[in-house]
């Protein structure tokens, strides 16, 4: 749109000859109007150039942001898995404790039933 508007004013402008004096005017104009439109162009290039990379360095920061999210959900679970792997191990330990003083409730109910076995054996002979 800016590119079309440039070219028709410069067009009206410039491009005007009535003799053939002004026919070496116009082959003048003609490159100095080809000059323009190369530079319309490469500004119009810049512009599309700096228009993709933001939309690239948005696209970016969209991502960043998963990311974020992503690292923060991650950090919640860690944090819920600790909690469970701690209760978990508690539990364990107090089931292990358990069985541990059944076992030794078990050989000390053994001990004394042998150790009374052999004292009260003693006595009836």
């Amino acid at each position: 749109m800016v590119l079309s508007l440039h070219v028709i004013k410069f067009l009206k402008q410039e491009t005007k000859f009535n003799n053939i004096d002004n026919l070496s005017h116009h082959a003048l104009y003609t490159f100095e109007f080809a000059n323009f439109v190369t530079k319309i162009f490469k500004k119009c290039l810049i512009n599309m150039t700096l228009m993709f990379q933001e939309r690239e360095v948005a696209q970016r920061g969209e991502a960043l942001d998963a990311l974020h999210d992503k690292t923060e959900n991650l950090s919640v679970s860690a944090q819920g898995f600790r909690r469970g792997a701690n209760r978990v191990r508690k539990q364990m330990w107090w089931k292990d404790m358990k069985m541990r003083i059944i076992i030794a409730a078990v050989i000390i109910i053994i001990l004394v039933v042998i150790i009374l076995s052999i004292t009260l054996g003693n006595k009836k002979k």
